[in-house]
């Protein structure tokens, strides 16, 4: 087994190390094992991330149980919802490349054997397999889960965009004060990634798809005491990783990066999976461009529907089969015999899948839509390409004629939709915005 630690942990040349990590409370037991970086994302700023710590002690105990030696450290995390529609969700999409890049400083100045993965939100998690992609040691990615559905709100379970929704019904005097007020309260019950399929939850199940977590893993909601079991097992799995010199690139490839857009979309996931499975490619030396996007995006059905697409939550989603389900059902539309953190292929992982439940999951002979979720487009618009969802748009929406209002900013978009400017039929047409220009809103759905 290569350590990478011990290079700079052996006695007499490098007892100035041992000396420091000493000084925290580390014995020779601890130091004789594998070093094991713990990547913790926790902060009581993002909702995602609030139950981190404590999935952190069960990995923790997992890397002990199996005879490693964790180190933590703490990696920033802004949130998307609560950055957005100001000068500040100018700061999340960057804030990607800076956690790659923290995580970099903290591996390859200690010399770290591996690494444990602990985020759950949209530019946390991208920034977590960049880092992974790039270092190129063993590495899992443990997530936090997704939040539990709020309560009911015009006909479905709420969550973080009901408010939005509310606040035109309230200004529209569809709804109350009060009843916006008892929203606000009750839109967001617990803590977790938001509830809906938004760019969070999805990278959080294509960090599945992928093979970096432990299959099932991406969508067990914060709350469940099985988040706590998979982070156990996922601690055992990166010493396993290492024992076995299972290194990030052998399980993050071409052939993975393609099951991961696959699986977008059958799921009908986030446009925002087209920033960053490039950008996570480019880490690992691979190029993904969205002409090849597409073509895996046109040649894969959409076969599970859940918010913003239908009313179903993430994690009905997982009650019905989760990621596992729907990688059995497109197995002959997957790279299958890829390796994973399991220690087994996708083929293998997958094989005890519950069959679909017709409700959420659909069979691949009777998909949502033949074609996927995801789809790049090109026109006069964008001729450089643009990102859309058909799952979340009805179909009588796909060809639509109305009067364009423009506007350079999302601030001014949204000023104007709630002074009552917007009518029934107008195309809202925001300029400057996205990766290049204001920011647009990062958390894209």
């Amino acid at each position: 087994m290569y350590r990478r630690s011990k290079n700079i942990l052996t006695r007499p040349e490098w007892s100035i190390n041992r000396a420091l990590y000493k000084s925290m409370g580390y014995s020779d037991f601890d130091l004789d094992r594998p070093m094991i970086g713990i990547a913790n994302s926790w902060n009581r700023v993002v909702p995602g991330h609030y139950n981190l710590n404590q999935v952190s002690e069960y990995v923790k105990q997992g890397i002990f149980q199996a005879g490693g030696t964790p180190v933590e450290f703490g990696v920033i995390a802004a949130c998307d919802g609560i950055a957005q529609g100001h000068k500040g969700n100018h700061y999340v999409l960057p804030s990607r490349d800076l956690i790659a890049n923290d995580i970099e400083t903290m591996i390859e100045a200690h010399r770290l054997d591996g690494m444990v993965l602990l985020g759950s939100c949209d530019k946390i998690v991208p920034g977590m397999l960049m880092a992974a992609a790039r270092l190129d040691v063993p590495s899992i990615m443990v997530v936090g889960g997704p939040m539990e559905g709020g309560c009911m709100f015009d006909g479905r379970s709420a969550d973080g965009t009901s408010l939005t929704e509310g606040l035109g019904m309230l200004k529209s005097g569809k709804i109350d004060e009060a009843t916006y007020r008892m929203l606000e309260d009750k839109a967001a019950p617990t803590c977790g990634s938001c509830s809906f399929l938004g760019t969070a939850n999805t990278m959080c199940c294509l960090a599945e798809a992928i093979g970096l977590s432990l299959p099932g893993s991406g969508t067990i909601p914060a709350t469940f005491a099985d988040r706590f079991r998979t982070a156990q097992e996922s601690g055992r799995r990166i010493v396993k990783m290492i024992e076995q010199e299972v290194n990030a690139r052998q399980i993050l490839n071409l052939l993975s990066l393609e099951n991961a857009v696959r699986v977008n979309s059958a799921i009908g996931g986030s446009t925002n999976v087209a920033l960053h499975i490039p950008a996570i490619a480019r880490e690992a030396g691979l190029e993904v461009d969205l002409d090849l996007f597409e073509t895996w995006c046109r040649t894969t059905p959409h076969l599970a529907k859940m918010n913003p697409a239908a009313s179903p939550n993430v994690p009905d989603f997982h009650d019905a089969g989760g990621i596992p389900a729907v990688m059995k059902q497109i197995l002959p539309l997957l790279n299958q015999n890829v390796l994973t953190v399991s220690g087994k292929t996708v083929a293998e992982n997958v094989a005890g899948a519950p069959d679909p439940d017709g409700r959420i999951i659909r069979p691949l002979k009777n998909p949502w839509s033949r074609e996927g979720g995801l789809s790049i487009l090109r026109g006069n618009l964008a001729p450089n390409t643009a990102v859309t969802k058909p799952a979340a748009i009805q179909p009588e929406m796909h060809v639509f004629t109305g009067k364009a209002r423009c506007f350079d900013s999302e601030e001014d978009a949204n000023q104007a939709i709630l002074d009552g400017r917007i009518i029934e039929g107008d195309v809202v047409v925001i300029r400057y915005e996205g990766p290049r220009g204001g920011a647009g809103y990062a958390g894209d759905v």
